[in-house]
């Protein structure tokens, strides 16, 4: 719905991105996922709760990002954006685990205090710290395994060019995302 698509632009511009998520989408050509978490209002109409950015690359589920809005902060929206990500990992036969990469943020207390409870509510929900290539400088990857390698995928994998021991992907970086979109708007409204 028209509302929804309005209150997902909304709230990640005025609240938690200072842009839109679809600006955000847009330049990445379709390889992102917008995960929502809405509530049903009685006059029809829907508010928007939480999202997840998410991408599916090869054999594993990036998630890139996840905002709730404050006034609904601590009341499980986060899990069911986590349990939606799983589920779209268990939809996707080779989809092996789900990473997620939490920034540290340079010099900011407050941002460092949200950091850590991050990190804390990656942990609450069964992720475990991974050393991962790529990763800059304080960035921190929580993973979930989604599924174990049977015959059947093994063999699928091998069809396709892959290993099950080799989890070589290239990880988004979503500060680089989020600078990239940030600049596109400055530039869009005129101010360099």
């Amino acid at each position: 719905p028209d509302s929804v698509v309005q209150g997902l632009a909304k709230l990640t511009s005025e609240e938690l991105l200072g842009v839109s998520v679809w600006d955000l989408v847009s330049k990445r050509k379709g390889r992102l996922r917008v995960l929502a978490c809405i509530r049903c209002l009685a006059d029809g109409e829907y508010e928007v709760l939480g999202l997840a950015i998410v991408r599916l690359q090869q054999y594993q589920l990036q998630i890139l990002y996840m905002g709730v809005a404050s006034a609904e902060r601590r009341n499980g929206i986060g899990r069911a954006l986590v349990r939606a990500a799983r589920e779209i990992a268990r939809r996707e036969p080779l989809c092996l685990s789900i990473l997620a990469v939490v920034p540290v943020p340079k010099g900011e207390d407050d941002s460092s205090s949200s950091v850590a409870l991050a990190q804390a509510f990656f942990r609450a929900a069964g992720f475990h710290r991974r050393e991962v290539k790529g990763l800059g400088a304080g960035e921190v990857c929580f993973g979930i395994e989604t599924r174990k390698l049977g015959k059947k995928q093994r063999r699928q994998m091998d069809r396709n060019g892959g290993s099950a021991n080799h989890h070589g992907h290239e990880l988004l970086s979503w500060l680089d995302i989020l600078a990239e979109a940030q600049r596109s708007a400055r530039i869009a409204s005129g101010v360099a």
